[in-house]
């Protein structure tokens, strides 16, 4: 079972999310760890989401208590996440400049990830299953944590200037060329009476 856990974590990796995570960088100029520090904020925004139906929904006070430990736990842990992408992306761009930045979560992280698939699967089973909304917003939460959990496990590419800035440049560039006086205007020639 884990050497199949380990082809299908791989070919997730590298198939699905490494070839985002080099696009969306050759485009915006902005490395996988920013891409999972966003999926994270989302994860974070879906559970508060998530604790305000279900705690208007439900009226017990033992599941509202319960509803108020988890989501305390979620948001200082995904607070303290989006903090430590933010250094592993900062740490990134610095260290790849000399050399390859190899990111360990990508071998080290692998049991986490099965956790998180598995957590996945069962609460969009579950989700699809009840047609609860807070259960569908369970589920959301959770698949936008896994996909956070892939895009830390990518390996950045060395920083270079993304699409979107050439295309900036070389608009400013037309825009200076048409808009920016003449700095030297040619003589006016006069007629000599």
């Amino acid at each position: 079972m884990s050497e199949l856990w380990s082809v299908v974590d791989v070919f997730l990796i590298d198939n699905v999310f490494q070839k985002i995570s080099d696009k969306w960088q050759k485009l915006a100029g902005k490395n996988c760890f920013w891409l999972a520090k966003m999926f994270c904020i989302f994860a974070v925004c879906s559970f508060i989401v998530t604790f305000y139906v279900g705690f208007s929904t439900f009226s017990s006070p033992y599941v509202k208590g319960s509803f108020i430990v988890v989501m305390f736990l979620e948001g200082i842990g995904g607070t303290l996440r989006i903090f430590l992408l933010g250094i592993k992306e900062k740490m990134a761009e610095k260290n790849s400049s000399d050399k390859i930045f190899y990111n360990t979560k990508r071998e080290n992280g692998r049991t986490s990830r099965l956790l998180d698939v598995v957590v996945n699967i069962w609460f969009v089973i579950l989700a699809t299953a009840t047609h609860d909304i807070v259960m569908v917003l369970f589920a959301t939460s959770f698949v936008l944590s896994c996909i956070t959990e892939y895009f830390e496990s990518c390996m950045p590419l060395p920083p270079h200037k993304s699409k979107i800035r050439q295309w900036i440049e070389k608009g400013k560039d037309v825009f200076n060329k048409i808009l920016v006086p003449i700095s030297n205007p040619a003589p006016i020639p006069i007629a000599v009476k």
